[in-house]
Formats: C-alpha cells, sequence, structure tokens
C-alpha cells in the first residue's frame, strides 16, 4: 500500500482529524464525523474502564505499586488519544505534502513497527488481568473482558497509526531524495535541492511536537516500569522494552535521513562544480550548506533526535531508579 492511500485511508476514518481545500491546503476539522463518531465511542469505553477501575479501588487494599499499576495503564489508554491531534496538527504542517506520498511499506516494514507494540500491549494486559479478581456478577464481568479488549485494541490502535503516518512521511522524504542522487549531474536543477530543503524543514517542524510528547511519555513510563519490576511486577518489564524498542527504531529512521540529507549536500557541491557561471557555482554552493545546516530533528528544542539521546534515556531511567529504590518508595 503507497503512503498516500493509508494517510487517507486514516483522514477518512477519522484518525487524522483534518480536511482539505480545493488547493489542497490542510485545515484540522475537530467536526468531522467520523471523528465525533470516534469520539463517543472513546468515551463510553474509557468511561466504563474507568468505572471497573474505580470498583476495584474500592473493593481492594491498594498498594502504593498497584496504584502505580492502575494510574499508568489509565493515563496509556487516555493519553493515546493525544496522538489523533498531534497527528492532526503535523497534518497541518505538512500541508500539500500530507497525502501525496508515494513511497511503499512493506511487510518487513510493517511487523517492525508493530512488534514494539505488541511487547507494550502484552505487558499492559498482563496488569489488567488483577482486575478480573473483582467481585461482581458474571455479566458484569462479561462486560469488563469487552471492555478490557476494546480498551487495549483502541490503545494498540492510536500507537500503530502515529508511528505509521510519521514512518511514512519520513520515507516519502527519503524516497525524494533517493531519487535526486540517483539522476545525472547534469540532470540536477538548483530547484530540485531547494524543493528537498523545504520539505526536510517543514517535516522536521512537523514532527517536532509528535517526537517530544513520545520521548517525555516513554522516559516517564520506562522510570516507573523498570521501578515496578523490581518490586515484583515483571510484566512491567515488556512494557520498557517495547516502548525502548520504538524509540531504537525512530532514532535509527531518523538516522538514515540525516545521512542521506549530507549526501545530498555533497550531490549539490558537485554538481556546482560543474557549471559553467559563477552564480550558478554560488548558487549551488550556498543550497549545499543550507543543507548541511537544516539541523537534527528535536523535541520541541529540548533535546535532538540521536543515538547519544537513547544512552541520555537509558541514563536518565538507572538515576531515578536508584533514587526510588533508595526512598524505599
Amino acid at each position: 500500500m503507497k503512503s498516500f492511500q493509508l494517510t487517507r485511508a486514516m483522514k477518512t476514518l477519522g484518525f487524522i482529524p483534518v480536511s482539505e481545500d480545493k488547493n489542497g491546503c490542510v485545515r484540522i476539522n475537530l467536526l468531522k464525523p467520523a471523528f465525533l463518531a470516534q469520539l463517543t465511542v472513546r468515551g463510553v469505553i474509557i468511561g466504563a474502564y474507568l468505572y471497573f477501575i474505580l470498583i476495584y479501588a474500592l473493593q481492594q487494599e491498594m498498594s502504593i505499586p498497584m496504584v502505580v499499576v492502575l494510574s499508568f495503564n489509565v493515563l496509556g489508554t487516555c493519553g493515546t488519544f493525544v496522538y489523533i491531534f498531534l497527528m492532526a496538527l503535523a497534518a497541518k504542517r505538512l500541508e500539500n505534502n500530507t497525502f501525496t506520498g508515494e513511497s511503499q511499506m512493506t511487510g518487513q516494514t510493517l511487523i517492525t513497527m508493530i512488534t514494539p507494540q505488541l511487547l507494550f500491549s502484552t505487558g499492559t494486559i498482563l496488569s489488567q488481568l488483577t482486575l478480573l479478581t473483582l467481585e461482581i456478577s458474571w455479566v458484569s464481568k462479561c462486560g469488563l473482558c469487552i471492555t478490557l479488549f476494546f480498551v487495549d485494541i483502541i490503545t494498540l490502535l492510536d500507537m500503530f497509526l502515529m508511528v505509521s503516518a510519521s514512518y511514512l512521511w519520513v520515507l516519502d522524504l527519503k524516497t525524494k531524495i533517493g531519487v535526486i542522487l540517483n539522476l545525472e549531474k547534469a540532470e540536477n536543477q538548483i530547484d530540485n535541492f531547494e524543493k528537498i530543503h523545504k520539505d526536510y524543514i517543514s517535516l522536521k517542524h512537523a514532527l517536532e511536537p509528535i517526537t517530544f510528547a513520545e520521548f517525555s511519555f516513554v522516559q516517564i513510563l520506562c522510570i516507573v516500569s523498570v521501578y515496578l519490576a523490581f518490586k515484583g511486577y515483571i510484566f512491567s518489564l515488556l512494557q520498557f522494552l517495547g516502548m525502548l524498542m520504538l524509540l531504537v527504531l525512530m532514532v535509527t529512521v531518523l538516522s538514515d535521513l540525516y545521512e542521506l540529507m549530507d549526501e545530498l549536500a555533497n550531490k549539490a557541491e558537485e554538481t556546482g562544480l560543474e557549471q559553467s557561471n559563477l552564480r550558478s557555482i554560488f548558487r549551488f554552493k550556498q543550497i549545499s550548506g543550507k543543507l548541511r545546516r537544516a539541523g537534527l530533528f528535536t523535541g520541541l528544542g529540548y533535546f535532538t533526535i540521536e543515538f547519544s539521546t537513547i544512552t541520555a534515556f537509558l541514563a536518565t531511567t538507572l538515576t531515578y531508579l536508584i533514587v526510588l529504590l533508595q526512598s524505599n518508595f
């Protein structure tokens, strides 16, 4: 399936609540019927989930680790809904590049993206099994099982669509860069390089809120999940591993994009050296410099998306884990 087909399907189903005008300009539209219908269904399911959580809290003697487990399950369930608004914001910032991509998502890529999320969902499901000990009627238990099923499906779907949309937008740009790199130098026009620079800056700006939210949420989640593992909730390690794999995947994809941008800058410089007049040489030299200075993707400027960030991420997790264990919390 091509990227524009998948992203347009997300828009049609209300997972990217935006609309397009006749010129192809994208605008956030929270009044789309598909989005409002989805919002209603989510409200009912999450309301039922919170109802059963409340019953459990009233019936059971809650330990601090269990309070943390249930709180993070609720946060994860409700929090992934934010991804829809982040995707809508990203789509608006990408404008004409949102639903026009021609890149292909392979089966191997699909498996690579969904594996971390399945690990996270498995850990979440295991943490929810304790709700089945509620002293309620069999009808209510059936309702609980149905609620848990749909809650986990919605959470998994939100995460998968957010990762898929972000990946496809990056892949679309990588595909465009690949086309230019494969052209003969004589065929490359200055406009090609300027268009890539503009698209890179646009994509970087569009994905900043998503990367900031994802890295920040995962940082908190990993600290808590590792702490819970030390307290005997081993299943939380699955959540930790899933989210860590997801971050590594994000950094790997963007690192490939950084390398392509460097290659493109070299190509622009080499193409400029073959020009017949000084003005053209200067223009190619100038766009080459712009491509090199485009910079790394960031989380709203607070951190860069690169492998050193993963190292800092793990160091922060270890630091807070030591503090929590020493405080005997």
